[in-house]
């Protein structure tokens, strides 16, 4: 230890500027709860390396060193400081270890100030003083677990010594001359540490504690903690929040004390996390009833302990009211925890007759609503707690004594409080990826006055990002625009500002030329053709002739479009009279006319399937609301009202899309939003090139095919052949099958749509938005009048079939090359099932698409009974069925056992539903394939099912193709399986315990032989 008395308390507290990071839960009493993370590990990297230190003392009195000998009150104080060693953390790791000092005084020590530093960065720690004989072992950093140590435990074991709330590198807890926190005799200070290194290179960081220490005599007041504590927080998700709460110690205090409610506090420390907006404690009773005595507004990172000198005598009141604002912009309500959940707390040192406790323990319910701000409020549980002799006030023969020091040791001569900061070079090259899914939880820029980070997962830290880059801004940005509902950011340069952008997912923001800056991946088969679709619209109508309340629509397969079912609308998007963007959806209608109610699959060109709207511009005021565009549309359909209405639907989410576009322009103006729009496209272009440069040079094939044509022609070839040059790729489909009679042709757009997918999902990180600019790296051509680039007009209901096949091919060709980033080929369908019955109250149609079982990988198994990776479609609940339907019911749903294709992994099952046929006159329709040939395993892996459909009428079973309408009679069954995926790798390399959780599950794969 080192007593260096000659530098000022100004000197040794330097300011720190704000930082982000959560702040500490102050445990006090045998009420607080024990950290789950107590003794364990975020991570499993390299180990710390620990230096043991022992205490060694000298005292520095004005500007000479001398032995501690002076007396009384004229000893001006000491500071002693002790380093904890060195630990060592590899880049982005975090790791808890628990830090000990055993001070070794054989006397009291009086601590009128703590300084706390450290060289690297470290989320909260939470610092007690205990006996000496509790948690043995060397002083050294220790899996806390292994000495059995908790916070609880150190709470009711001893005493808080310090509540260190922030990842500041320097923070001190400073209160007025003559108070105290008392080490008595014969304690140590432990404390759980969370370590954490924020930076791209391996870190050793150095811990140092230091003790303002002053005479006995010179003591005036032993504080003691005082908690309240909010312990079942409701934070409801999307919302702004306060919970807050009454502690009314008076009564209590008085019949456990003999004394009125005399409390003085002189110090106060918050608690809450990064969705806190607010926090405030109020007197409660008595003359000063309702007068603040604290307040916060924003989250800011600092320590924000505010000192009370003099203190606030709580004399005649009856306690406090204190509580915490929230803005939860995540899409989760939040609770009561570390991590991403909240805390409301406050940590006091009083001077006060017994310890006391205030617990918010029996949850918290809504009591009204101030403005915007949903009131949540709860029960304070009292404790009151006898202060120990261990705490008490200096006894005579200590006044009349020496200073006293702890013994000297090796290790801790001359040192300072703060250790000089040496950075981490912000410019090194990181060891991980610099993505935006490391955001989840923080940003950082590494440096000594500014480490704040709380990365939580696999990667740690955010490695490398720049808070102040303007590259950083747009990606930001761009997920705004991409509507991303569950991630928190921080606005670059400034961040004590956090906000979320939730917009529709289904909104594809575009700018004032038609480039896509950001769209949903829900539907993966949309990808890449937003702008096309749009480009054929500003060709009838110019953008410059477009006005406010105007609107493009076009679904015509053959003029950039998908197929008939599939509508897109764009919405101009104006601020300020200023064209900025268009707001744009897509829509799959269950019914737009056609030859057949809801799917035709006998349709021999495209006007047999549904009304075409060619790329047109409308006004919806004029043209929609009563107009003429909605009267043709409703002459023309089955079943107006339920079609109109998803018209309606996707306005409605256009409108909202604008509306979010326009907030963003007054947030942060119309210059830097149209800039971050050419910025996110270029992102996306940067990032997915630099994907495509990791591969190697060369010309990849791949082939699948489907069943046949439905007319008995088949199998048809598709054909992928991928080159990868540099950074460019393109993919051509030279050598596939002409184009076919029935509906199974494929838009060009669509395969195009196909082919972005594979490479968005085998080669980019899903942080990585689709937009235009992902689109520039892409090239693909398929020859005209084949079945993935039709003459019009060839029918293309049924386009999603040979865009699975595209999907197939193009990952067969990239498992030649990157192995461990692709699947084996799954059931890769839709199996579209239509039943329609009309009745004396009009058409009833009911369609649901089907999918089957994931192709498995190489890091498990594929799943079972989901749909198919370029659509989301998920099954229609069977109750919402028995409401809806009353011409069928369905009698099982279940999982195709023996479906998936063995393999080290095995492939996903297929899926089984029977319907039972309740009325005459009804009418099967569907599309699928995989009837014939299977999906292939991967290296080894073995094939799935095929997939097979078939009515049960009587006695007599009656087989159905994939591709076919069919007439039912009451009484029916209607039995329809899907196909399993195949399977990845040798089965012999399957696991023992693989093998006996499918037996146990009843989900055996498919084995080959």
């Amino acid at each position: 230890m080192t007593v260096a008395s000659h530098l000022s308390r100004d000197e040794r507290r330097p300011r720190i500027p704000a930082v982000l990071a959560a702040l500490a839960l102050p445990l006090v009493l045998a009420l607080a709860c024990s950290d789950p993370a107590a003794g364990s590990e975020a991570t499993s990297s390299t180990s710390s390396t620990t230096t043991s230190t022992t205490s060694t003392t000298s005292t520095t009195t004005g500007d000479e060193t001398t032995d501690a000998s002076t007396t009384g009150a004229d000893n001006p104080g000491a500071l002693i400081v002790h380093s904890f060693g060195e630990f060592e953390l590899q880049p982005y790791q975090e790791r808890f270890r628990c830090a000990i000092w055993t001070i070794g005084n054989e006397e009291a020590l009086y601590v009128n100030t703590v300084h706390l530093s450290n060289d690297g960065g470290y989320h909260h720690s939470n610092w007690f003083i205990v006996p000496d004989d509790l948690f043995e072992g060397p002083d050294e950093f220790f899996k806390c677990s292994d000495r059995g140590y908790t916070e609880t435990i150190g709470a009711i074991s001893g005493s808080v010594l310090f509540a260190q709330s922030t990842q500041s590198r320097y923070e001190t807890q400073a209160l007025p001359e003559g108070v105290v926190v008392k080490v008595p005799p014969r304690h140590k200070v432990i404390s759980e540490v969370h370590f954490l290194n924020p930076s791209s290179v391996p870190l050793k960081t150095e811990m140092r504690m230091g003790f303002d220490l002053i005479h006995p005599a010179e003591v005036d007041v032993v504080v003691s903690p005082f908690r309240m504590d909010i312990g079942d927080l409701d934070v409801p998700a999307l919302k702004h929040s306060r919970n807050q709460t009454e502690c009314l110690f008076g009564d209590k205090y008085a019949d456990f004390t003999g004394h009125p409610f005399d409390l003085k506090l002189y110090y106060v420390l918050p608690h809450f996390h990064y969705l806190g907006e607010h926090f405030f404690v109020d007197i409660a009773g008595g003359p000063r009833d309702g007068e603040r005595i604290y307040e916060l507004d924003g989250f800011n990172g600092d320590g924000n302990g505010q000192v009370y000198d003099p203190p606030i005598d709580m004399s005649g009141a009856a306690g406090f009211r204190f509580g915490c604002g929230y803005n939860n912009w995540t899409n989760s309500d939040v609770h009561y925890g570390v991590g991403d959940q909240e805390m409301c707390t406050m940590l006091g040192l009083a001077d006060a007759h017994a310890l006391l406790d205030g617990v918010v323990s029996g949850g918290t319910m809504a009591v009204g609503v101030d403005g915007e701000t949903v009131v949540m409020e709860g029960p304070c549980g009292i404790l009151t707690v006898p202060k120990t002799a261990a705490y008490s006030m200096p006894k005579a023969e200590e006044i009349a004594g020496e200073l006293y020091l702890p013994p000297p040791g090796p290790g801790d001569s001359d040192l300072p409080p703060v250790k000089p900061c040496a950075d981490a070079d912000p410019g090194a090259t990181p060891t991980i990826e610099a993505t935006l899914s490391d955001l989840r939880w923080a940003l950082f820029e590494p440096g000594c006055s500014f480490n704040a980070c709380h990365a939580m997962g696999p990667s740690g830290a955010a490695a490398g990002l720049n808070l102040r880059g303007d590259g950083l801004h747009a990606a930001l940005l761009g997920h705004e625009l991409q509507a991303d509902a569950g991630m928190p950011l921080i606005t670059p340069g400034d961040p004590s500002q956090s906000w979320l952008y939730r917009l529709v997912s289904e909104c594809a923001p575009t700018d004032a030329e038609g480039n896509v800056v950001a769209q949903a991946e829900l539907i993966p088969m949309h990808l890449g053709s937003m702008s096309e679709i749009f480009r054929a619209c500003v060709a009838r109508c110019p953008i410059e002739d477009l006005r406010p309340g105007d609107f493009y629509i076009n679904n015509d397969p053959f003029n950039g479009g998908q197929h008939v079912p599939d509508v897109f609308i764009y919405t101009p998007i104006f601020f300020e009279d200023r064209l900025i963007g268009f707001s744009a959806s897509v829509a799959h209608h269950i019914d737009l006319g056609g030859g057949a109610p809801g799917l035709n699959p006998n349709a021999t060109d495209v006007h047999q399937e549904g009304i075409i709207l060619p790329p047109s511009c409308y006004n919806i005021d004029r043209d929609w609301n009563g107009g003429p565009l909605e009267r043709l549309l409703r002459a023309n359909i089955r079943m107006p009202d339920a079609t109109v209405g998803d018209f309606n639907a996707q306005f409605a989410a256009n409108r909202i899309g604008a509306q979010r576009v326009r907030e963003l322009c007054r947030k942060h103006g119309v210059e830097t939003v149209l800039q971050v729009m050419d910025a996110i496209q270029d992102f996306s272009e940067r990032r997915l090139r630099a994907a495509i440069a990791e591969i190697p040079d060369g010309v990849y094939v791949g082939e699948d095919a489907l069943d046949d044509d439905a007319h008995g022609s088949g199998p048809l070839p598709i054909r992928a052949t991928v080159t990868i040059a540099g950074s460019d790729i393109s993919v051509d489909f030279e050598g596939s099958s002409p184009q076919v009679k029935s509906n199974m042709n494929n838009p060009f757009a669509s395969t195009v749509g196909a082919t972005a997918s594979v490479v968005k999902s085998v080669l980019t990180d899903a942080d990585i938005p689709f937009n235009t600019g992902s689109s520039r790296v892409l090239k693909v051509s398929a020859p005209y009048g084949s079945i993935l680039n039709p003459r019009p007009p060839a029918p293309v209901r049924a386009r999603l079939l040979p865009s699975y096949r595209v999907f197939d091919a193009v990952m067969k060709a990239f498992a030649q090359v990157v192995p461990d980033r692709v699947i084996a080929s799954g059931y890769d369908t839709t199996t579209s099932a239509c039943l329609s019955h009309l009745s004396e109250r009009g058409y009833n149609i009911y369609l649901e698409i089907f999918g089957g079982g994931y192709g498995a990988g190489p890091q498990g198994d594929g799943c079972d009974a989901v749909d198919s990776p370029l659509s989301n479609c998920s099954n229609i609940p069977i109750e919402a069925i028995d409401m809806t339907y009353d011409f069928f019911r369905v009698l099982d749903y279940s999982l195709v056992e023996h479906s998936g294709g063995d393999g080290q992994h095995r492939g996903g099952l297929g899926v089984q539903r029977i319907f039972e046929v309740l009325c005459d006159d009804v009418t099967f329709a569907t599309y699928a394939d995989r009837f014939k040939i299977a999906p292939t395993g991967l290296f080894g892996g073995g094939p799935g099912a095929c997939a097979r459909t078939w009515v049960e009428r009587g006695n007599e079973r009656i087989e159905l193709g994939a591709k076919q309408s069919f007439p039912l009679r009451r009484g029916d069954r209607l039995v329809l399986q899907t196909g399993g995926g195949g399977g990845y790798g040798d089965p012999a390399l399957r696991s023992a315990a693989d093998r006996e959780r499918d037996r146990l599950d009843g989900l055996h794969g498919r084995r080959q032989g």
